[in-house]
């Protein structure tokens, strides 16, 4: 599990989420499960920075809707860390790059 902090698109407002996350490289990937009915993931349809709270250390990191063939890898390693899940309908996947500058959120 990992912490999602961030702040809303339009509200400003700050919120954090725990997630399941897998890994696939350097990267991070967090799931949507049931998108349609779910708001949190439209705020990262253009990258937007965040901080990730992960083994107690919250860092920032720059997270980012996939598409395309960067969607497929994290759809691979997130279905292969967690075999019961359902990746193939109504999901999104939030893609998560270590981001070199510190933030405040």
């Amino acid at each position: 599990m990992l912490v999602l902090s961030y702040s809303g698109h339009q509200s400003g407002r700050a919120h954090s989420l725990p997630l399941q996350y897998a890994r696939y490289g350097d990267k991070l990937v967090v799931m949507s499960g049931t998108a349609s009915q779910k708001a949190w993931w439209r705020n990262f349809r253009e990258p937007a920075r965040v901080a990730v709270t992960l083994g107690g250390k919250r860092r920032p990191w720059t997270a980012h809707v996939l598409s395309g063939q960067e969607r497929n890898e994290a759809r691979a390693a997130y279905s292969a860390r967690f075999r019961r899940t359902n990746t193939r309908e109504d999901v999104e996947f939030v893609g998560l790059s270590p981001d070199n500058e510190r933030i405040a959120l």
